[in-house]
């Protein structure tokens, strides 16, 4: 693939930029705090104690829904503007080249279906005009488009590129933010026995995040990231194509995506590097991965250091592919990766699977 990173954005529960916050996930650094509007029951005492989670204080404080994800996502696409040396957000001719894909949690999921600014038919003015008049308005809305696939939305976004970014124009903004932290979404994670607690040892840790990254054709990047040479050198997304989904189909289909997009990539092969997955504490994401290492090993995954970004910042949903790519930039950049190549496997909870590799 011919596609650079020019800057990234990120606001998370370790930090409140990209620098901070890869550092602080770098480090295996966490930070929870109690949640006073969320309680449970302590097995022990009987009593009703606040949740803990992996909150952004100060900035989505007294926010739900849309409105955490838009604060988020505001302060991540500063970051990149400020970390890049980029043209103010309300200029619009030098951002005429450019358009927007946000990443969103699946708006039609169980989750959702009680929160009418999540529905796909409002979600446009509810959170993608709120935020780009926020940003100054020098991309228009209908330069935006949705991509409500979750985790997996990043590598989908990536991987259909070169339709969502067509010529004349020239680079693409990519948004995503998630926040499992309102009392909405707490609700139905609970119900659905997915929260880790006393009574539970398994599950995730609830938290929330923005990443911003600006991708831009290889010949047109700039001199910020991609001027050192921190490229996307392959990609590979799969949608859902069964209503039942297993541990094993699955596992073949991210083993599928992860084999591809080293493919693409042209990849030393068995990879040797940092692979970033999207593991949260939840059984069937530690299934799903056990088995398909058993299918890339030995011919195309060798001797790999494991990264696994929800140990510092908890479930950050739609945002954990982008904040892994994030993570990745700053390893390529800083120069601590530990093989040329970094892989990223993201899963959605409704089957979809994607595969980035990042280059440095």
């Amino acid at each position: 693939m011919d596609l650079a990173i020019t800057s990234v954005g990120l606001i998370c529960s370790v930090g409140h930029d990209a620098v901070t916050g890869a550092a602080a996930i770098r480090a295996g650094l966490s930070r929870t705090t109690p949640l006073a509007h969320f309680e449970v029951l302590d097995p022990e005492t009987h009593e009703s104690l606040p949740l803990t989670g992996h909150a952004v204080e100060g900035v989505s404080d007294g926010f739900s829904g849309v409105g955490r994800w838009t604060r988020m996502a505001a302060r991540a696409v500063l970051d990149l503007v400020r970390s890049g040396n980029l043209p103010v957000l309300d200029d619009a001719s030098a951002w005429s080249r450019t358009v927007v894909a946000l990443v969103t949690p699946a708006l039609d999921s169980e989750r959702f279906a009680y929160v009418e600014q999540c529905h796909p038919d409002r979600i446009a003015r509810s959170y993608v005009e709120p935020l780009l008049s926020s940003l100054g308005g020098a991309i228009p809305a209908s330069r935006a488009s949705v991509i409500p696939a979750g985790h997996a939305g990043v590598a989908q976004v990536i991987a259909d590129v070169s339709r969502l970014m067509p010529h004349p124009l020239e680079r693409i903004l990519l948004i995503a933010a998630d926040s499992w932290l309102d009392a909405v979404s707490l609700d139905w994670a609970a119900s659905s026995g997915r929260l880790k607690g006393r009574e539970r040892p398994v599950g995730f840790t609830p938290g929330e995040a923005a990443a911003a990254i600006l991708i831009e054709r290889r010949k047109n990047a700039g001199a910020s990231v991609a001027g050192r040479g921190v490229t996307i050198a392959g990609a590979c997304w799969s949608g859902a194509i069964a209503e039942e989904i297993d541990d094993v189909s699955q596992a073949r289909a991210l083993a599928d995506v992860a084999a591809s997009a080293l493919g693409r990539a042209g990849a030393e092969l068995p990879f040797a590097g940092d692979l970033v997955v999207d593991l949260n504490g939840e059984p069937w994401r530690a299934r799903q991965f056990a088995l398909a290492l058993g299918r890339l090993q030995p011919a195309h995954l060798g001797r790999y250091r494991l990264m696994t970004p929800a140990a510092s910042v908890g479930e950050t949903g739609a945002a954990s592919g982008a904040l892994a790519l994030v993570c990745a930039a700053r390893a390529s950049l800083r120069g601590y990766n530990s093989g040329r190549d970094i892989l990223i496997l993201s899963s959605s909870e409704d089957g979809d699977v994607g595969a980035i590799v990042v280059r440095g």
